[in-house]
């Protein structure tokens, strides 16, 4: 049996639907449940999400080391072998890391890059077309492969570490064409030189309020998305 201390997500439903797939019994409860260690009895192992989404704990991360140690806490309850959690990428995770590191308790923990399917949630369903640049090599994963990755480490003999789940990547427009694709949404990506998107750039001010919330995230996972040209050196 599993419990799994997360919020609700396209993570968490991956889990949950990977986990009962494969036969082992899983209990969800929310990160501020009352009383993690009674809800841990008599589990095998405990998988905790510290971010109900990849994708918003790397871009704005709120660790919480004393929430860490509850969950730890929990994991010494009887019957529980291990805990798994699933952290995103960013160096303020290093709070709750260094937590589980010298609570004690065994622990195979991942780390994961923003997943495809939350990128595919800043994709606007009703927009025809999206204009974006060949650039950057943004890096994901797929929900499933982190799943499959958390499945795996709950009966894993390599305790201790601190593993980075398998990653995909592309560049901007293709990046936002793969997620479009995975959330089924008729939106057309069209691909633009970098030159050619820079002179456009002007224009996306009259952008929809979900189109701007989606440059301005992929910005941030891009900077080449939002970095200046460099300037040519002036004539002699």
């Amino acid at each position: 049996m599993v419990l799994l201390i997360a919020e609700e997500g396209p993570l968490r439903t991956a889990i949950e639907s990977e986990l009962r797939e494969a036969g082992i019994p899983t209990q969800v409860a929310p990160v501020d449940h009352d009383d993690l260690w009674l809800a841990a009895k008599g589990h095998e192992a405990v998988v905790y999400l510290p971010a109900g989404s990849l994708l918003d704990g790397h871009l704005a991360p709120t660790p919480d080391p004393t929430r860490m140690d509850e969950v730890l806490g929990a994991a010494g309850a009887p019957g529980v072998e291990v805990v798994v959690p699933v952290f995103p990428l960013g160096e303020a995770w290093n709070a709750e890391m260094d937590v589980m590191k010298r609570h004690g308790r065994p622990y195979a923990a991942l780390r994961a890059h923003p997943l495809l399917e939350e990128i595919a949630e800043l994709v606007p369903a009703d927009a025809r077309t999206l204009l974006l640049p060949r650039v950057g090599n943004a890096a994901y994963c797929r929900a499933a492969t982190v799943a499959t990755a958390v499945r795996e480490a709950v009966h894993t003999e390599q305790q201790g570490r601190v593993s980075e789940v398998e990653t995909e990547s592309s560049d901007v427009a293709a990046l936002v064409q793969r997620a479009a694709e995975a959330m089924q949404a008729p939106v057309r990506v069209r691909a633009l030189w970098p030159w050619l998107f820079r002179l456009a750039r002007p224009l996306f001010r009259w952008l929809r309020r979900r189109e701007a919330q989606l440059l301005e995230a992929l910005g941030r996972l891009v900077p080449e998305l939002v970095e200046p040209r460099p300037a040519l050196p002036a004539r002699r």
